[in-house]
This record gives structure tokens, C-alpha cells and sequence, in this order.
């Protein structure tokens, strides 16, 4: 091809040419057609950084045929064709289109950005949330607008994004949040509001949110939009309304590695990461299920999820094989609905289907679990002598069943006022010790348990004449709205005051909020407490009865099922639930009146400054 004044004629235009290309001379560029006409045909390629670099300001692009090198010249076969280009915007693909005649006529798919909803299935990384719900770790992962799927990968499905087909670029925003916890609250790691950035056809970006605690030698975090790991695209599976990359691979970032409070170096694997964006111009979020568990025994509690509605939206949950309606109930404002059901402790074993529905009965999704049958029975049959006629009768009586607790997790700083007050220049004292795992028992119907946690907590300060343990906390869940935090207590005596040695304190009362269970664990967070006359009493009288104490998390891992007592059925608890041991109430004969810490004029001042 070369660019030429198109009115000369034959052979003579060449020596004036500059060419751009010269394929027609290259091996295997002919391909004869037809050996009775001589036709042949050949793809050229314009390479544009060449085209504008000949700067062509007073001819035309043409493309010539010649004879092949050593033939004689000859007119008959020097032919033309000029050529024009589109601007690059407005082309098919770079460097403009060739045609027939006049040249202008391109061809290919335009490129369009496509609004786009969306959702996203990425388990983080499976090892990582087996050590966190495992025995070392002892802790548990919460989700917010987040579902978990039958193989507990993370599901969001609330995503808004965009597609470029032809650049293939594009965005997924989506919302919620993945929180883990664990070591009594030392592990605390949030992932929330990811978003993939898709960078070409193989590659894209996955960002997210990251908030978390200092851990060991990694500082605490609170970052938005770190580039967490980069995805490996595999060819997208594409339909009229969808396109999705499914398993892509997910590598860690030196960003993503620091932000995840070092738990994994850059390089390391993630969990694959499988996305959709929905390309309909008038497209809604898909409705999703979950359930807690893809297996459930026998009396168990069961959590149903759904997330992909709107907003008020009324649906309606029912359990197959045999139906059982779970309820209908309205979508929150993040377009999520949940059910809670115990499995009935006779409902056939195997798997079954949970479907949900719409206020027409159509079915907006479904999902399937496994129930088992459970290790004990809920019944126990006992022999009763007749009072009438002297036989045997066989009457089924319920018995009262609780599960095992252990690896609970609690995390509680008593009073920060109090902490600062022992650190700081008055006090000039410290603080060392913590709390460690939790184990006892817990009653889901009854919603009564107690767990006791190992570890302890001392304060020293005034140069030791301060000096304070608090160790054996146990926590007993009274109701679904009230527990009791006990403790033991030993102080060293100063001035008039002969110290305190005192087990298992009714301490604190605890207001619950609304438990959440995710999986077998259930927890409450943020739970109020109040100072009780004997906790007032018992701590060397730094605070009166009703004093507002530090707030309260904690989580019960429920194992196998264990027989009740007082801790864990209301029928069998006495007037002071305990594990065997009375609480203490403190006379104010065997504390004093308090303990003086410097003079008697210096108490009341360093009692406000605590405060």
C-alpha cells in the first residue's frame, strides 16, 4: 500500500510511493482463487502509528496491485483502490475498516456501557474461616446484607455496575460486610462493600473495605477501598441478559496482606471469586436463599436467608418434603428476609427443600439442606403404677435438653473510666491479664445457660496499695432479655478496710439485645450492664449499685446435647441460679465501709476522678 497522486497512471506511480506495507510480495500472502480468472485475495493490516507518521497532506491512501518481482512490467495487472478512515472513535476496531469502492462502509460491533446489577460469591479463603469457628481460634464470623451459601461461601447480591463489551472493562460495586471473630475478641477482621474492578479480558481488581483490631505485631486498620487481591479471568459465560466470570482466581495483594492483619503473605491463594453482572437495561437484584446449615439435626434450630428483594416486599418461606410454612414476613430496607425454625425432633431425616415465595406464590428461589437424626432423643419413657387399677402404664414425658458450650468467647474492659483512671498519672498503676475460652452448657428453648471463662484481670496502682483481681467470670443467660455476670474477687487489705476474698459475686446484670446465631454459634453484642449492690460491695466501694459498666459481647458455640440443671431449666433452678455455688452477697461488716487510698480527704477525690 502506499500513498500516491491517484491520476497517474501504470507503473510510474510507484517510484513516487511511500509505502506503508508491501504483503502482497510475502510468502503465503497470495491465495489464487480461481485459476481461470487469476483472482486472489489478501487481509492487510494498517498499522496506525505508521499511517500518522507519513503525514499525508496532499495524495491518498491506495492499495496497488503489481506483477510479482522479475516479470515485465505491465499496466494491465498495476491496479488501485483508494482508501479512507474512519476516526478511531467511531471505528469498529483500531486502525479504521477497508471496503469495496468507496471504503467508507466499516463493519464489527459497536461498544456500549451497559448499567448493570450484580452479585458476587467469594468464600475469602476457606482455611481461614475453619480456623476461626475451629478450637484454636474459638471464635465466629458474622454477615450483614451478606448470605451464606450450602458450601459457606459469601454470598452479595446487591451489586450496580457497568460493562463495556468491547473495551471489555467494566465495574461491580456491591454492599454488606463479613465480620470474624475470635481469640476472646483479639481477632477482629470486617470485610465489607467489595467491588471488582475488571481491567481487561483476564484481569480484574477486588477491593474492599477493611476494619480490624491490632493483632500480635499488625496494627489495627480501618481502611476503605484496598486493593485486596487481583483476579485471573477465565472467557466469561455470556447469555442475553448475563454475563458471568465464574471461579476466578484471586491472588493477595501486598496492600490486601497488610490490611489483613498479616495472616497471609502477598502471593497467597484466595478462595476463587465468581461474579455477575445482569446487563438488562431494566434489571432487579435475583433473590438468593440460604440456610444456616446445609445439614441440620433433629430439634435443631434452622436459619433461613434470602437477600435480592425490595424493599417491603411480603414473602413467604415453606420447607419440603412434607410442607411446613414458616411464615410470611416483609424485606428490609436492604431488600434481606429471614426465618428462624427448630426442626420438629420427628420430621423426616434426609434431604429436603426450602422454597420462597412471592404474595402470587411464585417462587423467587430455593435452596436444599440435610436433616439427621438427632444423637438423643427429646422424650424418655417411664413406667407409672396406675392409682385406679393397679397396672403399668407407659407415659411419655418431655425432658428438658441443653447443649454443650465450649471455646465461648466474652469481651468486657469492666469501665474504660476505671482504666484510665489506674493508667494514668493518679493511679500510675497497670493492668495485665485477660480472659480466656469459655465452656458450660445452654438451653435454645428456655433460652437459659451458663458459661464459665477461665483467666482473670488485675489492676494495681498507688504504688501496690491498690490492688485488685477479678478472675472466673461466668456469664448466666437468665432469660432471652436478662443474664448475670459472676466473678470472683480478692483485695489486699489497706487503712481500716480487711480487703475482700469473696467467690462467685452476682457482680453485674445484663441487658441482651436480640441474639444472633450464625451456624452453631450464638452471641450477643453490645449488651448493657448495670453494677449490682454486691458488685459495689465486693469492689472496694469505687462505684455505687446501678453504676453503667462497660458494655458486653459474647458467643456460645453449641456442641452435643447435655442434660439440664439449674443453670439451663427454669423448672430446676432454685432461687439463685448458679453452677453449684451460692452467690455472695457482701456485708458491709466483713468490707467496711470501702478502702481508703491515700487519706480520708483524698478518697472522695480520687473516687470522682475514677468516675
Amino acid at each position: 500500500m502506499s500513498s500516491r497522486d491517484p491520476e497517474t497512471p501504470g507503473n510510474r506511480a510507484f517510484a513516487t510511493s511511500a509505502w506503508v506495507t508491501n504483503q502482497a510480495t510475502m510468502s503465503g500472502q497470495v491465495t489464487w482463487l480461481d485459476e481461470a480468472t487469476g483472482s486472489f485475495s489478501v487481509e492487510l493490516t494498517f498499522n496506525k502509528a505508521q499511517l500518522d507518521a507519513l503525514n499525508v497532506t496532499d495524495g491518498e491512501y491506495a492499495v496497488f496491485t503489481t506483477v510479482a518481482g522479475g516479470a515485465a512490467a505491465n499496466a494491465k495487472y498495476e491496479l488501485s483502490q483508494t482508501l479512507s478512515f474512519q476516526p478511531e472513535d467511531d471505528s469498529a476496531s483500531e486502525g479504521g475498516s477497508t471496503g469495496e469502492g468507496s471504503g467508507d462502509e466499516g463493519s464489527g460491533n459497536e461498544g456500549t456501557d451497559t448499567a448493570a446489577s450484580g452479585s458476587l460469591i467469594w468464600g475469602v479463603k476457606e482455611s481461614f474461616r475453619t480456623y476461626v469457628t475451629g478450637t484454636i481460634a474459638s471464635g465466629a464470623f458474622e454477615l450483614d446484607d451478606v448470605a451464606e451459601n450450602a458450601t459457606g461461601e459469601f454470598v452479595w447480591s446487591n451489586g450496580t455496575g457497568s460493562y463495556d463489551s468491547d473495551a471489555q472493562i467494566g465495574e461491580l460495586a456491591l454492599t454488606g460486610s463479613v465480620h470474624f471473630t475470635g481469640h476472646s475478641g483479639q481477632l477482629d477482621v470486617t470485610l465489607a462493600n467489595p467491588r471488582v474492578e475488571i481491567t481487561s479480558e483476564t484481569t480484574a481488581t477486588l477491593y474492599v473495605d477493611v476494619t480490624s483490631k491490632a493483632f500480635g505485631s499488625s496494627p489495627a486498620v480501618n481502611e476503605t477501598g484496598v486493593a485486596f487481591a487481583t483476579l485471573s479471568l477465565s472467557s466469561p459465560v455470556t447469555s442475553d441478559e448475563e454475563i458471568s466470570w465464574v471461579d476466578a482466581g484471586a491472588t493477595l495483594t501486598a496492600d490486601g496482606a497488610a490490611a489483613f492483619a498479616g495472616f497471609y503473605q502477598e502471593g497467597q491463594a484466595l478462595d476463587p471469586v465468581t461474579f455477575t453482572l445482569d446487563l438488562s437495561s431494566d434489571s432487579t437484584p435475583t433473590p438468593t436463599v440460604s440456610v444456616s446449615s446445609s445439614s441440620v439435626a433433629q430439634g435443631d434450630a434452622l436459619t433461613v436467608s434470602v437477600s435480592g428483594l425490595t424493599e417491603g416486599q411480603k414473602v413467604s418461606a415453606t420447607v419440603h418434603s412434607e410442607p411446613v410454612a414458616l411464615g410470611t414476613v416483609s424485606a428490609s430496607a436492604s431488600g434481606t428476609a429471614s426465618w428462624s425454625w427448630k426442626v420438629p425432633t420427628d420430621f423426616a431425616t434426609g434431604q429436603h427443600t426450602v422454597e420462597v415465595t412471592d404474595s402470587n406464590g411464585t417462587v423467587l428461589a430455593s435452596t436444599y439442606f440435610t436433616v439427621v437424626a438427632a444423637e438423643e432423643n427429646d422424650s424418655t419413657t417411664v413406667d407409672k403404677a396406675s392409682s385406679e387399677n393397679g397396672q403399668t402404664e407407659t407415659v411419655q414425658e418431655d425432658t428438658c435438653t441443653a447443649y454443650s458450650v465450649s471455646g465461648a468467647s466474652v469481651s468486657w474492659g469492666f469501665k474504660q473510666s476505671f482504666v484510665d483512671y489506674i493508667e494514668g498519672s493518679i493511679g500510675n498503676g497497670s493492668i495485665s491479664g485477660s480472659w480466656g475460652a469459655g465452656s458450660g452448657a445452654y438451653n435454645t428453648e428456655s433460652n437459659r445457660g451458663s458459661v464459665s471463662f477461665t483467666g482473670s484481670v488485675h489492676y494495681t496502682g498507688h504504688s501496690g496499695l491498690l490492688d485488685i483481681t477479678l478472675s472466673n467470670l461466668r456469664i448466666q443467660v437468665n432469660s432471652a432479655t436478662s443474664a448475670t455476670i459472676y466473678l470472683d474477687v480478692e483485695s489486699k487489705a489497706y487503712g481500716d478496710n480487711p480487703g475482700v476474698s469473696a467467690s462467685n459475686v452476682a457482680f453485674a446484670t445484663v441487658s441482651l439485645p436480640t441474639a444472633t446465631q450464625t451456624g452453631s454459634v450464638i452471641s450477643w453484642s453490645g449488651a448493657s450492664v448495670t453494677l449490682t449492690s454486691a458488685g459495689a460491695d465486693g469492689f472496694m466501694g469505687y462505684y455505687s449499685a446501678g453504676e453503667t459498666l462497660d458494655t458486653i459481647s459474647f458467643s456460645f458455640p453449641l456442641g452435643d446435647t447435655v442434660e439440664c440443671d439449674d443453670t439451663t431449666s427454669s423448672t430446676l433452678s432454685g432461687t439463685s441460679a448458679s453452677s453449684g455455688t451460692p452467690a455472695v452477697g457482701l456485708a458491709a461488716g466483713v468490707l467496711g465501709l470501702g478502702v481508703l487510698l491515700m487519706a480520708a480527704g483524698y478518697r472522695s477525690r480520687a473516687r470522682l476522678l475514677a468516675r
